[in-house]
Protein backbone atom coordinates (compact mmCIF):
# COMPACT_ATOMS: atom_id res chain seq x y z
CA UNK A 1 0.00 0.00 0.00
CA UNK A 2 1.28 3.00 -0.39
CA UNK A 3 1.33 6.18 1.94
CA UNK A 4 0.02 9.94 -0.46
CA UNK A 5 0.69 12.33 1.18
CA UNK A 6 -2.05 15.58 0.50
CA UNK A 7 0.82 18.02 1.11
CA UNK A 8 1.53 20.56 -2.15
CA UNK A 9 5.14 21.23 -2.59
CA UNK A 10 5.84 24.85 -2.34
CA UNK A 11 9.05 26.52 -4.33
CA UNK A 12 10.31 29.16 -2.69
CA UNK A 13 11.43 32.00 -5.60
CA UNK A 14 14.42 34.18 -5.46
CA UNK A 15 14.03 38.06 -4.75
CA UNK A 16 16.96 39.93 -5.74
CA UNK A 17 17.62 44.02 -6.16
CA UNK A 18 17.46 44.86 -9.63
CA UNK A 19 18.26 48.31 -11.28
CA UNK A 20 15.14 50.15 -9.26
CA UNK A 21 13.09 47.45 -7.93
CA UNK A 22 14.42 45.71 -4.63
CA UNK A 23 12.39 42.71 -4.64
CA UNK A 24 12.73 41.54 -7.98
CA UNK A 25 11.56 38.03 -8.73
CA UNK A 26 13.57 35.64 -10.64
CA UNK A 27 10.45 33.17 -10.71
CA UNK A 28 12.56 30.13 -9.25
CA UNK A 29 14.65 28.99 -6.21
CA UNK A 30 17.97 29.88 -7.91
CA UNK A 31 19.74 27.28 -5.91
CA UNK A 32 18.42 24.95 -8.51
CA UNK A 33 20.63 26.64 -11.11
CA UNK A 34 23.44 27.28 -8.91
CA UNK A 35 23.47 23.06 -7.94
CA UNK A 36 24.30 22.19 -11.83
CA UNK A 37 27.27 24.74 -11.88
CA UNK A 38 25.49 28.39 -12.84
CA UNK A 39 26.54 30.98 -11.62
CA UNK A 40 25.49 34.74 -11.38
CA UNK A 41 26.39 36.59 -14.69
CA UNK A 42 24.41 39.67 -14.58
CA UNK A 43 25.58 42.95 -16.12
CA UNK A 44 24.51 46.32 -14.43
CA UNK A 45 23.70 47.24 -18.01
CA UNK A 46 21.24 43.75 -18.91
CA UNK A 47 17.50 43.96 -19.39
CA UNK A 48 17.14 41.17 -16.49
CA UNK A 49 19.33 39.28 -14.41
CA UNK A 50 20.87 36.37 -15.70
CA UNK A 51 22.92 33.00 -15.03
CA UNK A 52 25.29 31.30 -17.25
CA UNK A 53 26.81 27.45 -16.59
CA UNK A 54 30.84 27.21 -18.18
CA UNK A 55 30.67 29.55 -20.70
CA UNK A 56 27.32 27.22 -22.19
CA UNK A 57 24.32 28.53 -21.69
CA UNK A 58 22.80 32.02 -20.04
CA UNK A 59 19.44 31.72 -19.01
CA UNK A 60 17.53 35.58 -18.40
CA UNK A 61 14.80 36.40 -15.84
CA UNK A 62 12.51 37.91 -17.34
CA UNK A 63 9.75 40.75 -15.81
CA UNK A 64 7.39 40.27 -18.41
CA UNK A 65 5.03 43.51 -16.59
CA UNK A 66 7.80 45.90 -17.43
CA UNK A 67 7.27 48.40 -20.30
CA UNK A 68 11.21 47.31 -20.77
CA UNK A 69 10.27 43.73 -21.68
CA UNK A 70 7.20 44.50 -23.14
CA UNK A 71 9.03 46.93 -25.72
CA UNK A 72 11.24 44.18 -26.12
CA UNK A 73 8.50 41.72 -26.96
CA UNK A 74 9.34 39.40 -24.00
CA UNK A 75 6.33 37.59 -22.93
CA UNK A 76 8.21 34.46 -21.29
CA UNK A 77 9.97 34.62 -17.58
CA UNK A 78 12.66 32.55 -18.67
CA UNK A 79 14.67 32.84 -22.04
CA UNK A 80 17.16 29.94 -22.14
CA UNK A 81 20.01 30.81 -24.78
CA UNK A 82 23.94 29.07 -25.84
CA UNK A 83 26.64 31.51 -25.89
CA UNK A 84 28.50 31.40 -29.23
CA UNK A 85 32.04 32.74 -28.25
CA UNK A 86 33.81 34.55 -25.99
CA UNK A 87 32.50 37.93 -26.57
CA UNK A 88 29.03 36.64 -25.02
CA UNK A 89 27.29 36.47 -28.65
CA UNK A 90 24.30 34.65 -27.99
CA UNK A 91 21.81 32.17 -29.52
CA UNK A 92 18.23 31.60 -28.51
CA UNK A 93 17.63 28.15 -27.54
CA UNK A 94 14.07 28.39 -25.78
CA UNK A 95 11.73 30.53 -23.83
CA UNK A 96 9.00 29.34 -21.29
CA UNK A 97 7.20 30.39 -17.92
CA UNK A 98 7.70 27.05 -16.71
CA UNK A 99 10.87 26.64 -14.20
CA UNK A 100 10.75 22.64 -14.46
CA UNK A 101 10.89 23.26 -18.53
CA UNK A 102 14.03 25.05 -17.54
CA UNK A 103 15.53 22.55 -15.73
CA UNK A 104 14.57 19.37 -17.59
CA UNK A 105 16.36 21.60 -20.82
CA UNK A 106 19.68 22.23 -18.42
CA UNK A 107 19.45 18.41 -17.62
CA UNK A 108 19.54 17.11 -20.93
CA UNK A 109 22.30 19.70 -22.29
CA UNK A 110 24.39 18.78 -19.64
CA UNK A 111 23.63 14.65 -20.45
CA UNK A 112 24.75 15.08 -24.09
CA UNK A 113 28.05 16.67 -23.13
CA UNK A 114 28.72 13.27 -21.41
CA UNK A 115 28.21 10.97 -24.30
Amino acid sequence: MFNKSNKKETMKNTIVKWHNTNNYDLGCDIKDLEKLGFVNSSYHHDLAPSYEIESKLKIFFIDTSTEEMKAESQNCKFVINKIINKDDDLKHIYSTNNFKEVLRLVNFSNSLNNI
